[in-house]
């Protein structure tokens, strides 16, 4: 069974037609949203995290149809500045380690947890 959804997907109004039992993992990366990631698929690891309405969700477990209506960020949405500015401080210096092995939970729940 389908349902529509309006989601706003890093700033993007997007209305589409879904399976209800789609979860918003899957809808993110319908939406070429690649940096949201399936990893345990039991909601423990964190590489699923998402921003809905600024609060971190687990995108693997949230059934599509509680974010209808709502704003989703990825990190997608988060400036190459704010990553970098993450990179020099859990690393000590800038350029040093690639950002994209820092948990991504860390990048979107904020510097308060690095």
């Amino acid at each position: 069974m389908y349902m529509d959804v309006k989601i706003k997907l890093n700033g993007k109004l997007i209305i589409d037609s879904v399976d209800q039992d789609m979860v918003l993992l899957d809808f993110c990366r319908k939406h070429n949203c690649f940096s949201v990631k399936r990893g345990c698929e039991s909601g423990n690891c964190g590489l699923c995290t998402v921003l809905l309405d600024g609060k971190p969700v687990l995108s693997c477990s949230m059934p599509i149809g509680r974010a209808d209506g709502r704003a989703v960020d990825t990190l997608e949405a988060v400036s190459y500045t704010h990553l970098r500015a993450h990179e020099t401080k859990a690393n000590g210096r800038p350029g040093y380690g690639p950002f994209r092995l820092l948990p991504q939970a860390q990048l979107l729940f904020g510097e308060e947890r690095l």
